[in-house]
């Protein structure tokens, strides 16, 4: 295997005389491709493709109009939603806070109805005072749009975090 090196010459107005630059030490001299082109390009470009998607361009039209015609929509917040649309099969993750009024536990209620099916729903413990409290939490009936979810504790707060499709 052999490995193909070259000298470059280039021209130094300065002393009138050409400079021999070593490409695999001096790249730097060669190109601005390891700093310089990077910076320009995250300074002006993605600037603009950023200020040009979230305006009402031609360019964020379409671009909206791809991600609605594939069922791509949010809802963020304290309570919300992302579906993935068919680029993903119909992906669908939620998540939210409720209190659990039962003494037993309580019903969960989706933000978004699932159009097919839960798969899984996570729960956790939280409460305001940020003190360690076991709770027992146990999902006992899954469905697209609630679920129940027991706890060995009354009035207890939960996160819950659903994935379907």
């Amino acid at each position: 295997m052999s490995i193909l090196k070259g000298i470059l010459h280039h021209w130094n107005k300065t002393n009138s005389a050409y400079d021999t630059i070593h490409p695999e030490t001096e790249v730097a001299q060669v190109t601005d491709w390891n700093n310089g082109i990077v910076n320009t390009l995250a300074s002006t470009a993605l600037g603009t493709l950023v200020n040009t998607l979230t305006s009402d361009s031609l360019l964020a039209t379409m671009i909206q109009k791809v991600l609605t015609a594939t069922g791509v929509k949010y809802s963020m917040g304290q309570n919300g939603y992302i579906c993935f649309g068919s680029l993903f099969g119909g992906l669908i993750i939620q998540w939210g806070n409720t209190s659990l009024s039962n003494s037993d536990g309580g019903w969960v209620y989706f933000p978004l109805t699932f159009p097919n099916a839960a798969y899984i729903l996570e729960c956790s413990h939280y409460n305001s005072l940020s003190s360690a409290i076991n709770v027992y939490l146990e999902t006992s009936f899954l469905d697209k749009g609630m679920a129940y979810v027991r706890s060995d504790k009354s009035s207890t707060q939960v996160h819950f975090l659903a994935v379907g499709h």
